[in-house]
């Protein structure tokens, strides 16, 4: 087995055994060091981040680990049904929990299973929750790229095994970009949150006059069958062709318009308030007070456009754009131009500047 396969190497050795008992993933380690005592303290303290709550026990003198999974539904059960947006819906998230792993200094990403029937989500919402497993297992970087390249192998045969993705011009597009083996998971990640903003471009109809909404009922009433044309029937001129496009982006950049939220952003380790209230579809920040929508002001260590709250698919994003001092969310720093979604008590520091994700409406 190649290094960085942590899960699969371990079980396939005997060295960690899994089962299944009722609603419950459990792991047993069968050598003593195995078991990572910082790496099951940070677990604790990142579950509500996307990990699957662990507790140990002994059992027969073994350690012994146990996934509570009531309420959640297997990746590899939801595939079987699962439409485009709603894939690149699960699909973004599971890149944001394993991006968190990656940004982690005590967790490694090889340690997550990939395993399809070890991946769950949250239906009520889409949020993905991953089995992390704290093993004493050294890693490298070679450790790293074999995990990504496992992740995105696998993501690509799902797609080419699904009919409805693999038919789809957008799941293509994603396939393309991963099955490749240039991008990065946080490029690739950009590109599925563009395809899920850009819906026109596959021939899917949308009702613009219906309010887009989150969660499973948004992705599943925001879509119908796409229209493949008759080759013979299109005598549509260059000219024409655009006029339509001109148009159709047209709306659907109204649509966004009009159903945009409004998220709020309150600093909150400073004397004198700071608050943004941010009503638009793109919101930049930073210290260069006529080019950013909201100023910090007296803070050299922020860059003049230091990063950007973007709305996108009824929902908000961070994004930093470059800055020299980096922009954190939940204490975990971002990879420059990858937007990551923000959700109500989240904390960003824009360098040394910290906001809280005060409200969502």
């Amino acid at each position: 087995m190649k290094v960085g396969d942590n899960m699969h190497r371990l079980i396939s050795s005997g060295y960690l055994v899994e089962g299944v008992e009722g609603q419950n993933i459990t792991y047993t380690l069968m050598a003593q060091n195995l078991f990572f005592d910082i790496g099951y303290k940070v677990l604790q303290s990142q579950a509500k981040y996307g990990y699957i709550n662990c507790n140990i026990t002994t059992h027969n003198g073994k350690q012994k680990l146990i996934y509570n999974v009531s309420g959640l539904k297997s990746f590899d059960v939801l595939m079987k049904n699962m439409s485009p947006k709603l894939f690149l819906n699960i699909f973004c998230n599971l890149l944001d929990v394993v991006i968190n792993v990656k940004n982690n200094g005590f967790m490694q990403c090889e340690n997550i299973s990939l395993d399809f029937r070890r991946i769950f989500v949250d239906t009520n919402n889409m949020k993905v929750w991953l089995i992390y497993v704290p093993l004493n297992i050294q890693s490298d970087p070679n450790s790293y790229v074999y995990f990504e390249t496992q992740l995105k192998k696998r993501i690509v045969d799902a797609i080419d095994n699904t009919p409805i993705l693999n038919q789809d011009v957008h799941m293509k597009r994603i396939r393309n970009s991963m099955a490749e083996g240039i991008l990065s998971i946080e490029q690739v990640r950009t590109i599925a949150i563009e395809c899920m903003g850009n819906v026109e471009a596959g021939g899917y109809s949308v009702k613009l006059s219906e309010p887009l909404i989150s969660g499973m009922e948004m992705l599943e009433k925001s879509m119908v069958t796409p229209v493949v044309p008759d080759k013979k029937a299109v005598a549509i001129s260059q000219v024409q062709k655009q006029q339509i496009v001109t148009t159709q982006s047209s709306s659907i950049s109204q649509e966004n318009r009009t159903t945009t939220r409004k998220i709020c952003l309150k600093r909150t380790n400073a004397q004198e308030p700071l608050i943004f209230t941010i009503e638009k579809d793109e919101y930049l920040i930073g210290k260069q007070k006529e080019a950013v929508d909201g100023y910090v002001p007296n803070n050299t260590a922020i860059s003049r456009i230091h990063c950007k709250v973007i709305y996108r698919t009824g929902e908000f994003y961070i994004v930093d754009m470059g800055s020299t001092n980096g922009t954190y969310l939940n204490r975990n720093r971002l990879q420059p131009n990858c937007p990551t979604g923000l959700h109500l008590n989240d904390r960003i520091m824009v360098a040394d500047c910290e906001f809280i994700v005060a409200s969502i409406s």
